[in-house]
């Protein structure tokens, strides 16, 4: 994400910086409870456990190939 804004220019990263500023309180995510952490750990664990996963250069490799302007 920071490579990603440091090639904005300096005017489309203030751009973002008022806009990431100007967010709504209501736009703001509520913290998860533990039982939402609890479910996400064990759906995660049982993906690893069926081979449902990969490195993060192959993640990574995986979205730039479905959105090809994220390697912009």
């Amino acid at each position: 994400m920071y490579g990603m804004v440091m090639q904005l220019s300096p005017d489309d990263r203030l751009r973002l910086r008022d806009s990431l500023y100007d967010m709504e309180e209501d736009d703001v995510l509520e913290p998860y409870t533990e039982a939402e952490l609890s479910q996400m750990m064990k759906e995660g664990l049982e993906d690893y456990r069926q081979g449902r996963c990969c490195t993060a250069e192959e993640g990574m490799k995986q979205l730039e190939e479905k959105h090809p302007w994220l390697q912009e």
